[in-house]
């Protein structure tokens, strides 16, 4: 059973060299792998049939590199915008050569995403696992994780993508190969809690165990963009893992800063140690801001968490001279996103 993260947020996506950093960082706390799957990225999504630019191919190959050369697994995510309206010789034909491409970057894992699409259509799951089986087959060394539309119990996607076809799940469940993963956020698309019960109900309907992309510390979109959660996961106790095949966490925009959520959820799930949710966003603050600025920074938390709308201008003004003074990653991100750019 593998953690690790991935990049798979809307809005802002990573600096490369935030995403080169994070190499050392997860082997350091004992992560597996990473996943690059921004929604920004043109060439993975809205413009899959499309070819990377030669700068992007090349960012992408030493991505791969430096992941490998740290011993962390690295993968990417693949979203085939409408292939599966018509997944015919000519779709397939642009498939097989996206493919090729992504091959040639060596990664160890290919998420297929259909996240975030309309699913009111007909025979949608259907064409969506045989799209899965096609890829597949043409990078079999390769571990799939499928993210289906509706990957939640939440009755949010249906309002925003459409009212799920009934057994669209279960249809996945009977007939996609059991080789493959399917991803789960949870009982909500952003859920507060994750418990074994829950898992045990979905392996039912799936027919596997669930792999977890948990949404807790995202935040990115409208609402959420406005936070910086700078907080300890809680309620993902450590039996989950005997109920999942995998976990990652989808972070925030700011790459830095979630380093400190992310500390968090190693110590809740992966840590010898009674996890304190309190006591471990504590000592990843000091390891991710130095303990010079660790007792300013938990000060200022509970502004992040309230919101930026929430935070008087007198306040908003003393946190923007502190940490304009700091001439650290992190502290960049904060003034940033002080300044509202989200």
């Amino acid at each position: 059973m593998q953690i690790g993260i991935i990049e798979g947020f809307y809005g802002k996506a990573w600096q490369w060299k935030a995403r080169f950093g994070y190499a050392d960082f997860l082997r350091r706390i004992d992560f597996d792998f990473y996943i690059y799957a921004p929604k920004e990225d043109e060439y993975l999504r809205e413009n899959w049939k499309e070819p990377f630019t030669e700068d992007k191919a090349g960012k992408l190959n030493d991505l791969s590199k430096i992941f490998r050369e740290k011993g962390v697994k690295w993968g990417i995510g693949l979203s085939p915008f409408k292939a599966y309206i018509s997944f015919d010789d000519s779709v397939k034909s642009r498939m097989r050569k996206k493919l090729d491409e992504i091959a040639s970057l060596n990664p160890d894992i290919i998420s297929v995403l259909f996240d975030d699409m309309r699913g009111d259509t007909e025979n949608i799951a259907a064409v969506q696992v045989e799209i899965v089986h096609f890829i597949r087959k043409h990078v079999p060394s390769v571990r799939i994780l499928f993210c289906p539309t509706y990957y939640s119990f939440d009755p949010l996607l249906d309002s925003f993508f459409g009212k799920r076809p009934g057994g669209y799940l279960k249809y996945i469940g009977d007939n996609l190969d059991t080789g493959v993963d399917i991803i789960w956020t949870g009982p909500r698309v952003r859920s507060e809690s994750i418990d074994t019960e829950h898992l045990k109900k979905v392996r039912e309907i799936l027919k596997r165990k669930p792999f977890i992309w948990d949404n807790y510390i995202a935040n990115d979109g409208e609402k959420h963009k406005k936070f910086l959660y700078i907080k300890p996961f809680k309620n993902r106790d450590r039996d989950i893992l005997k109920h999942i095949s995998g976990y990652m966490v989808n972070p925030m925009n700011q790459a830095y800063l979630s380093k400190i959520p992310i500390l968090t959820i190693k110590d809740e799930l992966i840590s010898e140690y009674r996890y304190d949710p309190e006591y471990s966003v504590g000592e990843a603050v000091k390891k991710v801001c130095g303990s010079r600025y660790s007792d300013k920074m938990l000060k200022y938390t509970g502004d992040f968490l309230s919101g930026i709308d929430n935070i008087p201008e007198s306040r908003k003004k003393e946190m923007l001279e502190y940490f304009s003074s700091i001439e650290e990653d992190w502290a960049y991100e904060v003034v940033d996103w002080l300044a509202g750019s989200f």
